[in-house]
């Protein structure tokens, strides 16, 4: 049948803040809570599970970014970090286990940003660099591949299925295919 402009609420707790979601492999959604650095599920019934991090804060403030499905099946997104907690890539299990995998000293890599790629690994850029992360946890970086002033805001493997990314410089009003 057409659209026919019904929406349907789910309200969620105070200062939640949504920001990203995303079709998970469980077939329920997955978002981030970026107001009470939470990554949560909800149910096509509207059942909303809310997973913190069981071994440190997130990042108190709001940092967690976009939220994607990798290609080992799990939910990954970006923590920038703060002071207390050094900047990292999550992955979440559909069971909602959270794993932090921290950033190396010096990375540019902007978490907040990130893709899964057509090489079975995730992608992240930052300050001219590309840097991939694979599914254990184990970085990557490219330097010198972009502008330095890029300012990325999006990353998505290539439609077609080259060995190629696709990006959005906000700072430059410029996509990059890589």
């Amino acid at each position: 049948p057409p659209y026919d402009g019904r929406w349907t609420p789910f309200v969620l707790g105070a200062g939640a803040d949504p920001q990203s979601i995303t079709r998970g492999p469980d077939g329920n959604m997955w978002f981030t809570e970026v107001g009470v650095d939470r990554v949560a599920v909800i149910t096509p019934q509207g059942d909303v599970t809310e997973y913190p991090s069981s071994t440190r804060s997130l990042t108190p403030g709001g940092a967690l970014g976009n939220i994607v499905v990798g290609p080992d099946k799990n939910l990954w997104t970006g923590s920038q970090g703060t002071g207390l907690n050094p900047a990292a890539v999550l992955r979440i299990t559909p069971a909602g286990v959270i794993t932090p995998f921290d950033l190396p000293n010096g990375s540019s890599a902007n978490p907040d940003v990130i893709a899964a790629g057509p090489d079975g690994q995730l992608w992240m850029a930052g300050h001219g660099a590309l840097t991939s992360v694979t599914t254990a946890g184990v970085f990557t970086s490219y330097p010198g591949i972009l502008p330095a002033g890029d300012t990325i805001s999006g990353i998505e493997a290539d439609p077609g299925g080259a060995d190629a990314l696709w990006l959005t410089d906000q700072n430059a009003g410029t996509i990059y295919r890589v």
